[in-house]
């Protein structure tokens, strides 16, 4: 008989790569290596892997390095990756610090369907582990909110809102953080 393992996690990030987040990122990468660093001086084998989850919704046709491209019904394309990391250090300092804000949009971000995109893509990723979203702009996906749910209470994990710009967006990921 199998048995799970709940003591050890995966620290999830999902970042919105739009311009204006280049400042927040920055504090990002600073403040997730030194957490990282005392929080496995205490605890060293709770979190076994990292994964990040980038996304942005351009409003045009780009080409990208990006995984996958949604085309929607209004011709905007949203470009998103994600990735799963077994290195602290490659994580922050690889990862984190090769984000790459190219793109200045104010299109409403598809910040639900990246949630998802972190809740079903990894083999890798540990139940009841906690998701982290940094974003400055409204979710344009807002239909995807019983999806979300129903993933987060199947993985067990918590969304949790660490940037927000809008209070509308704060309310959406608090329903989704209590469930």
């Amino acid at each position: 008989m199998q048995t799970f393992n709940f003591a050890k996690k995966t620290l999830i990030y999902v970042v919105n790569i739009r311009y204006t987040m280049a400042l927040d990122i920055e504090a990002l990468i600073r403040g997730t290596d030194t957490f990282l660093i005392n929080y496995t001086i205490s605890n060293p084998d709770i979190i076994q892997n990292y994964q990040l989850t980038t996304f942005v919704s351009t409003g045009l046709i780009s080409l990208s390095k990006y995984l996958y491209l949604y085309l929607t019904d209004n011709n905007s394309v949203y470009l998103m990756d994600s990735e799963i990391y077994t290195n602290r250090s490659i994580f922050v300092t690889d990862a984190l610090g090769s984000i790459v804000l190219d793109i200045d949009t104010d299109q409403l971000q598809p910040t639900l369907t990246a949630i998802a995109l972190s809740l079903s893509t990894s083999s890798r990723m540990y139940a009841k582990s906690n998701v982290y979203i940094y974003v400055d702009a409204p979710a344009s996906d807002l239909s995807m909110e019983q999806m979300v749910i129903t993933q987060c209470n199947a993985w067990g994990s918590q969304v949790n809102v660490c940037m927000f710009k809008y209070m509308y967006l704060l309310a959406l990921f608090y329903t989704i953080a209590i469930i």
